[in-house]
């Protein structure tokens, strides 16, 4: 009998071999790495959730979720990033980091892959200033159920950003619904009558994402309505009747919870943001603002009839412009190069009109 014995391998069996261990040593590393991965992902959600639940006790000692994270209530692992958004009475989350190609997401009520989901709006009569972020979102009116921007601005105020176009009437669950007329087609002044002016491009449903690109004719939907004086004061009898009553600065036509801002708050505005009365100030309050060159309507008394809409911009206060007397009121004004108040505006005159918070 013969004996065969083999001294080594064939080229052919050492290259099956050295593909086995390439095919192995791959999916050593492909598993390895798909592991840290696994636990990039699980740090970063770890992050987002320790995040959060400082987030709702920061809320449940103070009524209300901090404007910024710090030290006290964030949690970021050192190769994570993890960045915050309040929005009013809510949150959202998101964390990155350099061990992982995702991103993940944290609201106050969900969690997910990807980037922060646009916020739902909330009531406006809902809304505080406390409540309010400083980020543009997105609240609605209960009353007809159009929606406006709002933001806490650098005065520490929360603003409409959009301009009010309510027509009256709609839905009185909070009792601020209100009878208006429509006087567009108009050209008397009716200083006791509540009423409003709108051109038939100014008809907001959904005011468009926050710009300053677009002014006048059909582009022009977040110029909202021109009110008179007595509609943007509620209707209140001393300014549409000019009876002996007192005026009362927290009536107004705004949502239940919001008001017509007063002359002094205009200028604290006009302070807080730089806004100073030159061009680059009335881009300033153009950009932060978001303020629109809605013009008037028989403003300078000789007809009444639309004027300098997409040349200047002219916003109601809830001030009178002479102790004692409601025929004249001031107001907020600004054109390409100037800012400043609007100083005893005629009230049978009509401006655009922008509420802030109680």
């Amino acid at each position: 009998m013969k004996i065969f014995s083999r001294n080594g391998f064939t080229i052919i069996e050492l290259v099956v071999v050295i593909a086995v261990i390439g095919i192995l040593t791959a999916v050593v590393i492909v598993g390895y790495g798909a592991y840290r991965r696994g636990l990039a992902d699980n740090t970063m959600k770890s992050d987002l959730r320790g995040t959060s639940a400082a987030l709702n006790d920061h809320r449940n000692f103070n009524n209300e979720y901090p404007d910024n994270l710090d030290e006290t209530n964030k949690v970021q692992s050192e190769e994570n990033s993890v960045t915050y958004t309040r929005r009013g009475v809510g949150f959202c989350l998101e964390v990155t980091s350099t061990k992982s190609s995702k991103r993940f997401y944290k609201t106050e009520d969900s969690e997910g892959e990807g980037l922060c989901p646009p916020p739902a709006p909330i009531a406006m009569q809902m809304l505080t200033t406390g409540g309010c972020s400083t980020t543009r979102m997105l609240a609605f009116d209960v009353r007809d159920g159009l929606s406006y921007w709002v933001q806490k601005l650098a005065d520490g105020k929360c603003w409409m950003l959009t301009s009010l176009a309510y027509s009256g009437r709609g839905t009185d669950t909070y009792g601020d619904a209100q009878r208006l007329e429509d006087l567009t087609s108009d050209t008397t002044f009716s200083p006791s009558t509540p009423a409003f002016y709108a051109n038939s491009s100014n008809r907001p449903f959904t005011p468009t994402a926050p710009s300053i690109s677009t002014d006048g004719g059909a582009t022009g939907e977040q110029y909202g309505y021109l009110y008179n004086w007595c509609a943007a004061m509620g209707g209140q009898a001393r300014v549409c009747q000019e009876d002996s009553s007192a005026l009362d600065s927290s009536i107004s036509i705004c949502p239940a919870g919001w008001r017509l801002p007063s002359r002094v708050e205009y200028q604290a505005l006009i302070a807080a943001i730089g806004a100073t009365n030159s061009t680059a100030g009335s881009q300033v309050l153009r950009t932060t603002w978001l303020a629109q060159y809605s013009g008037h309507w028989g403003m300078y008394g000789w007809i009444g009839a639309f004027d300098e809409q997409g040349t200047a911009g002219y916003f109601w206060s809830g001030t009178e412009a002479y102790a004692g007397s409601v025929t004249h009121a001031d107001g907020l004004a600004f054109t390409y190069s100037s800012v400043g108040i609007a100083s005893a505006v005629m009230s049978d005159a009509a401006l655009a009109v922008r509420c802030m918070t109680k």
